[in-house]
């Protein structure tokens, strides 16, 4: 199992800073989703569970589930402040540079490495 850690962006208020074992993630406003998709681009099998945990909390967020049904899944706010859940589309207007995103007190570059399935067996 996967556990995605959460912190509070230093500069740009609603957005969260996600990072797994250490390691810079994504800064996003729904942070467990986009983390969720970014682990499956970067080669994690999507049935792999995974949960959420802001820095300082001692639980867990959300019970674990798998990368695909989280990747699946946009959290839209409304007008009257409800959130709801809707399926995944992929936003179309411009590519945002993540490399900006990372604050400069996250720690390693690296991102982390998807299991070695070898090394499973």
């Amino acid at each position: 199992m996967l556990r995605i850690r959460t912190k509070p962006h230093p500069t740009r208020p609603g957005v969260f800073v996600a990072s797994i074992e250490g390691k810079f993630l994504c800064a996003s406003r729904t942070p467990l989703a986009d983390g969720a998709r970014m682990l499956i681009k970067m080669g994690f099998p999507p049935s792999t569970l995974v949960t959420m945990r802001h820095w300082g909390s001692n639980h867990d967020s959300f019970v674990p589930e798998p990368l695909a049904n989280w990747a699946a899944r946009s959290y839209v706010e409304r007008e009257k402040g409800t959130i709801t859940i809707e399926p995944y589309a992929p936003y179309r207007g411009p590519v945002a540079d993540t490399a900006s995103d990372r604050p400069s007190d996250s720690g390693s570059p690296k991102t982390p490495e998807p299991p070695d399935e070898d090394k499973q067996k």
